[in-house]
């Protein structure tokens, strides 16, 4: 699928880490630049799970990740899991970046709060690191909810986007996986979630 994406001129992110450790671990070792110049991808994507600290294996290895991509012209980014804790989120750039880790994109999950993404931003951007940008988790939550993150997130300078894929293919799928509905009702429904979560960011902004 990135092969072929590629092929076709999409912008791709490849995926780094190990999946379901509480630790950044690369999935292929020191293998990790072969893996990753075989796809050549736009982006170098790592999810870390933070729930008071970060440790040294997590640092040392995001180190080495942020090192490889800047010398080698390829965007990194950066997705923060706490909880939707905005205290932590805040507390983990400032360490992340004291520590030399300089993603392109941070990902973050929802808030409610303009200030909570005011403040989030100007720490991805301190110090001069004014082409930083913010992408917003949707952390499965139903669309309501998400809507409201959206419409706020969208009013706020820095925050280029969102990635809330199970608030909308989830239901689609498990209709179609229960019989439900067609695989071309659940194209359909999957394309008008995304459609309408992509008009409330543009049109709220």
């Amino acid at each position: 699928i990135l092969q072929d994406a590629k092929k076709n001129g999409y912008i791709i992110a490849l995926k780094v880490e190990k999946s379901g450790q509480d630790e950044f671990v690369f999935e292929y070792g020191e293998e990790f630049a072969s893996h990753i110049e075989k796809y050549n991808p736009d982006f170098a994507k790592v999810v870390i799970k933070v729930k008071d600290d970060l440790t040294e294996l997590t640092l040392n290895n995001l180190k080495r990740l942020s090192d490889y991509a800047h010398s080698n012209k390829l965007k990194l980014i950066i997705e923060l899991i706490t909880g939707g804790n905005v205290n932590l989120i805040l507390s983990s750039i400032v360490k992340l970046q004291d520590a030399g880790i300089e993603p392109d994109v941070w990902k973050v999950e929802g808030m409610e709060s303009d200030l909570d993404y005011l403040s989030i931003v100007e720490e991805a951007r301190r110090g001069g690191r004014d082409n930083v940008s913010i992408v917003i988790l949707g952390r499965g939550e139903d669309k309501e909810t998400v809507e409201k993150w959206i419409k706020t997130a969208s009013k706020t300078e820095g925050i280029i986007g969102f990635a809330i894929g199970r608030t909308i293919f989830w239901e689609p799928l498990v209709e179609f996986n229960s019989g439900k509905i067609t695989r071309e009702q659940a194209v359909e429904k999957i394309c008008e979630a995304y459609t309408h979560f992509y008009k409330l960011f543009t049109e709220s902004s």
